[in-house]
C-alpha cells in the first residue's frame, strides 16, 4: 500500500517534519485508506491526526488539506470549503505562499472551486484573485507534486 502514496508529497506535505508519532501514523493511514475509497474511515483517521496535532500545539494544516481533498473527491463541497476556510489562515501564518507558492495556489484554486459548487461566486472570485496574485509574484515557481489520489483504488478496497 505504501507505493500507492509515494507520489503524493505536495504543498504542505513537503513540510512533513511537523508530523511525528501518532499524528503521523493516523495521517498516513487516513490517506491510504482514502485512496482505497474507505472515505468514512479515512476522515476519522485524518480528524484524529488533526486532534493529535492540536493537542501538541502544532499546526493542523496537513490534516486540514487532506480533509478538504477527501471531501472534494466525494463532492461534499460544503465540507471541503469549511476545511479550506480553516486551512488558509494557518497556511498564511506559516508563510506557505512564499515557501510553496504552487501549493498555495492549489489551495486557493480548490477552495474557489468548492465555493463555486455552492453558488458562492463572489467568495470564489476572491480566492481566485489570491491565487492569481501568488502566480504573478512567482512566475518561476515549480509544481509541488501530485495530490493524494483519493478514490483511485476502489476495486482493491474489499
Amino acid at each position: 500500500m505504501a507505493t500507492v502514496m509515494r507520489p503524493s508529497h505536495k504543498l504542505i506535505n513537503s513540510d512533513r517534519n511537523t508530523l511525528t508519532g501518532l499524528d503521523h501514523a493516523h495521517y498516513e493511514y487516513g490517506r491510504v485508506i482514502g485512496v482505497l475509497c474507505k472515505y468514512d474511515d479515512s476522515e476519522k483517521y485524518l480528524l484524529r491526526s488533526k486532534e493529535f496535532l492540536e493537542a501538541a500545539g502544532q499546526s493542523t494544516y496537513l490534516a486540514l488539506y487532506e480533509l478538504a481533498l477527501l471531501n472534494d473527491k466525494q463532492g461534499k463541497f460544503d465540507g471541503s470549503s469549511a476545511y479550506y476556510a480553516q486551512l488558509i489562515p494557518l497556511m498564511e501564518k506559516a508563510g506557505l505562499q512564499s515557501k510553496y507558492p504552487m501549493g498555495a495556489i492549489d489551495v486557493y484554486d480548490r477552495y474557489a472551486l468548492a465555493l463555486e459548487h455552492q453558488g458562492r461566486t463572489s467568495e470564489a472570485l476572491a480566492q481566485k484573485r489570491e491565487a492569481s496574485l501568488i502566480r504573478a509574484s512567482n512566475p518561476d515557481a515549480k509544481p509541488f507534486g501530485a495530490v493524494t489520489p483519493y478514490g483511485t483504488h476502489c476495486d482493491k478496497a474489499s
